[in-house]
């Protein structure tokens, strides 16, 4: 295999959002060849080998985060990476109260997650975990 010259220009880089890789799916589902959709989203054959492969981790977490694949501004869909709770009894609890909090008119600040989450960890028995800003 020849190598690459310092005149070959290198491939630019390309991550695909959530909706581009469902898109993707659907467009090889319907019939258009590999080669095309590498085309068309200026990946190689192992990218779209590896997104059809993980269709059933995309198709489930577009479906928990009910990810619109025809809207822009779904900022879920926008991303470019799925992060999955470790543990999912936590963050439902944590959304429940959340949205509980927010019902009843409640403001709620990060802090605050926080706080109460930390707080049902320790009455769920959950060890070693911290509500930290990177989990918020």
């Amino acid at each position: 295999m020849p190598s690459r010259g310092s005149n070959t220009p290198k491939r630019k880089h390309v991550t695909l959002s959530v909706n581009q890789k469902l898109e993707l799916i659907r467009k090889l589902e319907a019939g258009a060849s590999v080669a095309r959709v590498c085309d068309e989203y200026g990946v190689k054959k192992q990218t779209v080998s590896d997104i059809r492969k993980a269709k059933d981790k995309l198709t489930a977490f577009s479906l928990k985060y009910t990810v619109d694949a025809n809207s822009k501004s779904s900022s879920v869909g926008a991303r470019k990476r799925m992060r999955v709770a470790k543990d999912t009894n936590l963050e439902e609890a944590v959304t429940k109260w959340f949205m509980q909090q927010r019902s009843c008119g409640n403001v709620v600040h990060g802090v605050e997650i926080q706080a109460a989450a930390a707080k049902l960890a320790s009455h769920m028995g959950i060890e070693n975990f911290e509500a930290s800003d990177g989990w918020l």
